[in-house]
């Protein structure tokens, strides 16, 4: 039997029958995301970004973490395959902790590429394709949740329900656990004027950083991530791999991919109301501890906004 392929080129992805993946790119329409500001341990962040990053790759990407997180509760509610439009639309939920912060990647003791990145070690959401074309096309360490949202009948704020348990022993029991509630005690607090109408991108992103520095109380680096994100385009990384089937403590594959989210549409912007934090500790889901969180109780800085945009194909920057 003939080589399949020419020398050298990838083989053809072979589709099952039941399609539970699709190739990129991906458009998504009238996003509503609320994100807040979690001030973090830099020192525990960079020794999260270098076991995942830079000791797999040997040094060839290195990503510096700011010493702060995002989090962020996503609503999707017209997802769609560009290339594969008459298959039909999605919706998804999602919440995501994401490490604004620097990524270079090496050629020898060269840097070849730096740039601005988020890089998201905690993700969760309750669309089984999205969660599967996440991990296999592009890296996202994506995990199952359940997610409420304010406006859900009955809800006091957002919500997240994941699988797994409270404390690691033989008897315990894996099952739908609370990883954290927010809930709503008062309106946004009077922050500077964002600037709106926006005439164009440059005038967004010097409006609302200035804002939303204002506001952080001196932590002047979150914002600009913001900024860029709702201004134009943000680069995602992630330690993409996969185990290997004869021993599970070694990646049959393993690269460090990135891959880019572009705005298309930004629909309104405005400032989350405040809400009450309740973070639980679960062995399964150490968010807090592997994220270095400071205790907080309730939220400071968030950003409310609606956007339309599209997750295009990424690039390996490196691969064992």
């Amino acid at each position: 039997m003939p080589d399949p392929q020419p020398a050298g080129a990838l083989p053809a992805y072979v589709d099952y029958p039941s399609v539970q993946t699709l190739p990129g790119p991906i458009a998504f329409t009238s996003v509503r995301m609320s994100a807040f500001y979690l001030a973090a341990d830099g020192s525990v962040l960079q020794t999260l970004c270098d076991r995942l990053i830079a000791t797999p790759s040997g040094g060839r990407v290195r990503f510096t973490p700011m010493p702060s997180v995002i989090m962020s509760f996503t609503e999707f509610p017209h997802s769609v395959f560009v290339n594969y439009a008459n298959r039909g639309v999605a919706t998804e939920r999602e919440l995501s902790f994401g490490i604004p912060g620097i990524y270079t990647s090496f050629d020898g003791p060269i840097p070849i590429e730096i740039g601005f990145a988020l890089f998201m070690p905690f993700l969760f959401l309750d669309n089984p394709v999205a969660l599967m074309t996440g991990r296999e096309n592009y890296g996202f360490f994506k995990q199952t949740g359940q997610i409420g949202m304010p406006d859900d009948p009955g809800s006091a704020g957002f919500s997240a329900d994941v699988y797994g348990c409270p404390s690691f022993s033989p008897t315990a029991n894996w099952g739908q656990q609370c990883l954290i509630t927010l809930r709503r005690m008062a309106a946004a607090a009077p922050h500077p004027p964002l600037g709106l109408p926006w005439p164009d991108p440059k005038a967004a992103a010097r409006n609302l950083a200035a804002a939303m520095q204002a506001a952080a109380s001196g932590a002047t680096i979150a914002p600009a991530a913001f900024a860029d994100f709702l201004t134009g385009s943000l680069p995602q990384i992630f330690l993409k791999q996969f185990r290997d089937i004869a021993d599970g403590t070694r990646a049959c594959y393993q690269a460090v991919t990135l891959a880019r989210y572009n705005v298309t549409r930004l629909i309104s912007v405005s400032f989350e109301d405040q809400y009450a934090i309740d973070l639980k500790t679960l062995d399964s889901t150490p968010v807090a501890a592997a994220l270095g969180l400071a205790p907080a109780t309730q939220t400071s800085l968030g950003m409310r906004v609606e956007m339309d945009m599209q997750l295009d194909n990424g690039k390996v920057l490196w691969q064992a």
